[in-house]
């Protein structure tokens, strides 16, 4: 039986921290494609808006199609975010990916990731997940992890400067 109260919403993850490195820094460590490797998984990432790329992110589910948004250089890098399942009764989970970058009053860079559009259905009784629930909690500790290792692994440090 269907639920006519329900209808399909979206949610948004948001995972912030500061980096002591300076934005220009964060920006290659977020833009070169050997160093995203390092902390997302190989990728054919070229960060000008309209290119098309894919990620191997076998956490993510296999492999990830993106394509570029907006790549302003020191500032902002979005980008889209399909996800495909194994099941092919699930469909493709289409989201966006954003890192917006702005220096501190310190020289060093508060970096802001959003994960936005993440599929979530609200019924007339309750929100629940939708059949990618696990997927997106799997995103949120992927964000956060990402960010963790973007501070402590000296990932940014090694950006030439």
């Amino acid at each position: 039986m269907i639920d006519e109260d329900m209808s399909l919403r979206t949610r948004s993850i948001t995972v912030e921290c500061d980096l002591d490195e300076p934005p220009e820094k964060v920006w290659r460590a977020l833009c070169t494609k050997e160093i995203v490797a390092e902390w997302l998984g190989p990728n054919t990432l070229e960060p000008r808006a309209g290119t098309a790329f894919e990620v191997q992110a076998p956490e993510a589910g296999g492999t990830v199609e993106c394509k570029v948004l907006d790549a302003s250089p020191g500032q902002r890098l979005s980008y889209s975010w399909r996800i495909h399942s194994p099941d092919q009764d699930v469909s493709p989970v289409d989201s966006v990916v954003t890192f917006e970058i702005a220096e501190t009053h310190t020289g060093g860079t508060h970096l802001r990731v959003i994960h936005s559009g993440l599929p979530v259905i609200q019924s007339a009784k309750s929100f629940t997940l939708s059949a990618h629930g696990n997927r997106r909690r799997s995103l949120l500790r992927a964000a956060r992890s990402m960010t963790r290792v973007l501070q402590t692994t000296g990932i940014v440090l090694r950006c030439a400067a």
